[in-house]
């Protein structure tokens, strides 16, 4: 006896494994592939096998806007696919969907319109050369980067090097602007010399206050309002002072009025 998928051989003794696929009806609805002892059963491009059937697959490329070919990818994926462009191409950085020219190279073939061949474009920071190749512009020998202490040229773009006491703005460079001020003596507060001949700096934007300056105004604030507090606290008490003398003064004269009454009418009785 032989396990199951397996059958007895032709010398009555050892066992075969038996081709599941050539069983009619086939075992699988579209194509099968025979394994020792067993089977599997697959479907065609398209189709994915869902308990044991094969149906047609989803496609996640539906209502796509890529402008060049769309790539399916997973279906827990958002979105379930990927837009891919053509060779010399990629995706625009903030459209995915679009496709833009790229070169990394001081030269690539230029895009013309098979139907006009004298129709052709280049990519950004390109000039066409020749007919239908691109050639980088060299954009450091046109004067960019004027401020800088120097200019580095890259492929369809360059870069601009600052030197000390400049900041890089855009694609240049500005010298630093300095906030507060120093005195005659030209102090700290003037600003650094720039590198470059014939460039000045930036003057103090208007209306700029140093930290310290308003830290002193608020420190001579607030002594002043408590300067004032002490001193109408001192009128306060000089002012119940000189009431409660004026009070005692004026009921003396009443006091001894009283008294010398008394007085006078005591002195006959002692007669």
């Amino acid at each position: 006896m032989c396990d199951v998928g397996y059958q007895l051989a032709a010398d009555q003794h050892g066992c075969e494994d038996v081709d599941d696929c050539m069983q009619v009806p086939s075992p699988c609805p579209q194509l099968c592939v025979n394994t020792q002892g067993s089977f599997e059963c697959r479907c065609h491009p398209g189709y994915e096998l869902v308990n044991g059937e094969c149906v047609e697959s989803e496609d996640l490329c539906l209502g796509n806007n890529c402008e060049y070919q769309c790539q399916p990818l997973k279906e827990t994926d958002s979105p379930p696919y990927r837009c891919i462009c053509a060779e010399g191409f990629v995706p625009v950085p903030h459209a995915q969907h679009e496709c833009q020219m790229f070169c990394n190279q001081t030269e690539c073939p230029a895009d013309c319109d098979p139907n006009y061949p004298d129709t052709c474009r280049c990519p950004e920071g390109y000039i066409l050369d020749e007919g239908s190749v691109c050639t980088d512009i060299d954009e450091c020998a046109n004067g960019n980067c004027i401020n800088a202490l120097s200019c580095k040229n890259l492929p369809g773009t360059y870069e601009c090097i600052c030197g000390p006491g400049m900041v890089k703005t855009g694609n240049d460079c500005d010298p630093i602007p300095v906030i507060g001020g120093g005195g005659d003596d030209g102090g700290s507060g003037e600003p650094p010399v720039s590198p470059t001949p014939g460039v000045t700096s930036s003057p103090r934007p208007a209306g700029s206050v140093h930290s310290g300056v308003l830290i002193g105004i608020s420190i001579a604030s607030l002594c002043l309002v408590v300067a004032l507090l002490a001193l109408l606290c001192h009128l306060r008490k000089k002012q119940g002072a000189m009431q409660a003398e004026l009070e005692y003064k004026c009921g003396v004269p009443s006091k001894e009025v009283v008294l010398q009454h008394v007085r006078t009418e005591q002195m006959p009785q002692k007669l």
